[in-house]
């Protein structure tokens, strides 16, 4: 991605960062990549995994664990965060409305401990 944007204005061409995914396609090396497209993020999708590939509900697996948000927050970043739920939300349930509705604040929850903490 950094090899893409590299020659470009972030104000013209920028990326949105997946943590989530790029912890399972770099493990821990996802940092060097971070810091390379840093200038470049106009947006950062949030959903929690854990390794080796398996997408959680928030607070389930290790993105409140990776420093991801102070990274951030030393970055002074003030664009979206995206929450993605790419994980079996309803795994013992019907999926409904109100059933995602309450997994969404859920989930909104431990968003807002992570960016906290």
């Amino acid at each position: 991605m950094y090899e893409i944007v590299r020659g470009f204005n972030p104000d013209q061409i920028a990326v949105a960062f997946d943590l989530g995914h790029a912890i399972v396609a770099h493990g821990d090396q996802w940092r060097s990549r971070f810091e390379k497209l840093k200038d470049h993020i106009r947006v950062v999708y949030v959903k929690d995994v854990k390794r080796p590939s398996q997408f959680v509900a928030f607070g389930e697996g290790e993105f409140g664990r990776t420093g991801f948000f102070r990274m951030l927050a030393r970055l002074n970043y003030r664009a979206p965060l995206s929450m993605h739920v790419e994980y079996d939300w309803a795994p013992h349930a019907k999926k409904t409305r109100a059933l995602l509705v309450e997994t969404l604040k859920c989930n909104r929850r431990v968003l807002g401990e992570w960016w906290k903490g």
